[in-house]
């Protein structure tokens, strides 16, 4: 069984996403979240958001939530590709997302100064044995 997630605040207040089994995705969890959008608050209504690495789109979605316009996603993981297209259908966001299936690094690499007002960028850690 997947993990659920829940929307902290704003127009989808409890709501919850779907989040892809296993081990190589990891979820930003609720009180980080509700931190990082203490921080910024001011910035997020009407905002162009970018969300690299996104896994399940925990971030984007609470951006979306709280009022940003749009919000990008990148991500490779296939299994994070159908999650963050059931998300955005569950949500009836599908209009003001849009979904990259890029290496998030090259993805970065390529913009232009000024294309998103917020961007999360959260490098996943890879485990060596």
């Amino acid at each position: 069984m997947r993990a659920l997630l829940r929307i902290i605040a704003g127009e989808f207040k409890g709501r919850r996403l779907k989040v892809p089994s296993g081990r190589t995705v990891r979820p930003t969890g609720d009180r980080v979240r509700e931190a990082w959008f203490s921080i910024l608050q001011q910035a997020i209504p009407g905002a162009r958001v970018l969300d690299l690495f996104a896994g399940s789109g925990a971030l984007g979605f609470e951006a979306l939530s709280r009022g940003a316009v749009s919000v990008d996603f990148v991500e490779t993981r296939r299994s994070s590709l159908a999650i963050l297209k059931a998300n955005s259908e569950a949500l009836k966001v599908e209009d003001r997302v849009t979904i990259h299936r890029t290496d998030a690094v090259r993805f970065a690499e390529r913009l232009e100064p000024g294309q998103f007002d917020v961007a999360r960028r959260l490098k996943p850690i890879i485990a060596r044995r």
